[in-house]
């Protein structure tokens, strides 16, 4: 291989600005995109399972980020999560926030409402899931993302 010189653009940053490197690129990420797959654009059935699946992801994520949110709350408020050993269960302020929640929010009731339909029948609003998600805000907040 010849030297191209001082201050001149060498072969390989040429090749990766070249419209074949671009095109061959932009081929492989459409590739790896599942939703413009030939066989899935002639199946509408599959088509459109994607679609729902796609869906059930982004509704999970909202509620998630709802429980998040609800915990940093009662995090930065220093209030607790759970009622008193004497309390009634599912009386504490965490289940109490959710539920309010839940009622101005029709997207998260139904989240709610359809965790015993779930194969796994989550519903995150257990003890060990809000340690889990204060662990979540502890770690933004050690790593300073929060």
């Amino acid at each position: 291989m010849k030297s191209r010189g001082k201050g001149n653009a060498g072969k390989l940053s040429q090749h990766f600005a070249s419209s074949g490197h671009k095109a061959a690129l932009n081929a492989f990420l459409a590739f790896q995109n599942m939703s413009s797959h030939l066989d899935l654009l002639l199946d509408k059935e599959r088509r459109k399972v994607l679609i729902e699946e796609e869906a059930e992801l982004q509704r999970n994520h909202e509620a998630i980020n709802t429980l998040l949110d609800i915990t940093q709350t009662l995090a930065r408020q220093g209030i607790s999560f759970r009622a008193s050993s004497s309390e009634k269960d599912g009386n504490g302020n965490f289940r109490q926030i959710t539920s309010l929640i839940a009622r101005h929010s029709p997207s998260f009731k139904r989240w709610l409402d359809d965790a015993p339909k779930r194969p796994h029948r989550v519903d995150y609003l257990n003890p060990r899931s809000q340690n889990e998600f204060l662990d979540l805000l502890a770690e933004d907040v050690t790593h300073g993302m929060c």
